[in-house]
């Protein structure tokens, strides 16, 4: 069964055409308006919504395929929200922190770099501490330029690293 992480939830309908005012925690945003389909929980059940509109100066408003009247918007209003884990792999500063124990491998060779031991956020940037098989412990900063692909089920980030990034 595909892994769901809650989002955020319906608070309130939205006008009379079935437009629905949610909230998003911020670390999931991207990933929600990237996704195009959210989920609610119903009797041990994940129901698809695919989302037709956002708006709102934070795209705090939502029109849901199938959702076209005030009542059907009322009978979402305090469902959580859930987006599958896969779509949580726009890089996002917050997710960041769940990297703890994933494997890194390098995207030229594919060979293994070593597991994440942690992740600290510094004022420039996220950097990852990589521990490698040869005992030692890699700095690596967590940028968009670095990551190739991030799959979360396998907890598997493969980077491009510039040459010489691992001997420092």
């Amino acid at each position: 069964m595909e892994q769901m992480v809650q989002v955020g939830s319906i608070r309130k309908p939205h006008g009379l055409k079935g437009e629905l005012k949610v909230h998003i925690e911020e670390r999931y945003h991207t990933a929600f308006l990237a996704s195009g389909v959210v989920f609610t929980e119903q009797s041990g059940q994940y129901l698809p919504y695919f989302i037709v509109a956002v708006k709102g100066e934070t795209g705090d408003i939502v029109q849901l395929e199938e959702v076209s009247s005030r009542e059907a918007a009322e009978d979402l209003v305090g469902k959580r929200l859930y987006l599958r884990e896969t779509e949580l792999t726009v890089v996002e500063d917050h997710l960041y922190e769940t990297w703890m124990g994933f494997e890194v491998r390098d995207s030229t060779t594919g060979t293994l770099i070593g597991t994440i031991s942690r992740v600290v956020e510094y004022p420039q940037q996220w950097m990852a501490f990589v521990a490698t098989g040869s005992g030692k412990e890699a700095m690596v900063p967590l940028v968009e330029a670095f990551i190739v692909s991030v799959q979360v089920p396998e907890k598997r980030i493969t980077l491009e690293l510039p040459e010489g990034l691992l001997d420092l």
